[in-house]
């Protein structure tokens, strides 16, 4: 997060008065709301393995909060809450979430899937439940969640969490299993864009076909390049640690291309497909893999890469990500 970022949501943070009086109060009162909202989001059940959690997290806590008099033991933590009224912390929370969400939309979030049992049990006859976490890009946080224990490729809890973010503004990236005309919908109707990743290597036989399709888009216009399409190119380069990275994007538009892709117009609001490579040069090798997308922006090829990649490297630890960034000149 930078540091305008960081002012934007210590702003909101939660208005909440401070039920101690008198003398030096050592801790503050938002280092310790922050220390235990976070701690119970990572499944800490009493004060005493709040305060281990915070112990664990010094480095990263140090970095974000005051923590004048270094992390608050369990004691101190138990005491300032037993002080606290329940029902007006419940709305001072809520406050500060709405505010926070309003800040989240121009910043980037990310949805990502995973499955929280085996696919199919068995012994039980119970099916996966696929949870949906949702990640703002831009501040590494974790928003919100949704589960659904549906087929992920029928699955309906996207849409369902799409409904209560606000992402006017914002440019969505979806994973590959999130594939649905109604999600897309939903993200326009809500005056957002996205980015659709798109994989040949599916058990869905129409991500298959549509990936075929938007490969032999990109062969083609790399062949013959006609006046009629649309076509954008960036690259960026990153080097350290003896590696140097190489990140490319080609976006290609146009009713023609477009058509090909989509004949029968299914796919809502597609205005650009996008083809994005990552090369890795090391001690002499060199590692390449790229990725196709569709999205409704026009064929800005910085926009999409930089979406793009944000996405990808949430792919490498989460099954399948849903995120927002802010929109083009946000």
């Amino acid at each position: 997060m930078d540091a305008g970022g960081e002012a934007e949501v210590n702003d909101a943070s939660p208005d909440t008065g401070d039920p101690r009086s008198g003398g030096y109060l050592g801790h503050n009162l938002l280092d310790i709301m922050a220390i235990s909202i976070c701690a119970n989001m990572a499944g800490a059940e009493n004060w005493e393995e709040v305060a281990l959690w915070a112990d664990t997290k010094k480095d990263l806590l140090e970095s974000r909060l005051r923590l004048l008099s270094g992390i608050p033991p369990a004691d101190v933590i138990e005491r300032v809450f037993d002080a606290l009224d329940p029902q007006q912390l419940e709305r001072d929370l809520d406050s500060w979430i709405e505010a926070v969400g309003r800040i989240m939309a121009s910043s980037g979030t990310d949805p990502d899937e995973e499955s929280t049992e085996a696919p199919q049990n068995g012994l039980t006859g119970r099916e996966a439940l696929h949870k949906i976490n949702v990640w703002t890009l831009g501040n590494s946080l974790l928003f919100g969640q949704g589960a659904d224990r549906i087929r992920p490729y029928d699955t309906t809890a996207i849409p369902a969490i799409l409904e209560m973010l606000n992402i006017r503004g914002g440019l969505v990236t979806i994973s590959a299993p999130g594939c649905h005309s109604e999600s897309l919908a939903r993200v326009l109707d809500k005056e957002g864009d996205y980015l659709l990743a798109v994989s040949e290597y599916d058990h869905d036989d129409l991500q298959v076909k549509l990936s075929a399709k938007v490969s032999a888009s990109f062969d083609q216009v790399f062949k013959t390049r006609t006046s009629d399409v649309e076509y954008d190119f960036c690259e960026s380069h990153l080097e350290g640690d003896g590696m140097l990275q190489a990140r490319k994007c080609w976006a290609i538009g146009g009713p023609e291309i477009l058509r090909r892709v989509d004949p029968e117009s299914q796919i809502p609001g597609l205005r650009t497909l996008a083809m994005v490579e990552g090369q890795l040069h090391h001690d002499g090798d060199r590692h390449v893999s790229s990725r196709h997308y569709l999205s409704s922006l026009p064929n800005d090829a910085r926009t999409l890469l930089d979406a793009a990649w944000g996405h990808w490297v949430l792919g490498s630890f989460a099954v399948w990500s849903l995120a927002l960034m802010p929109g083009p000149g946000d």
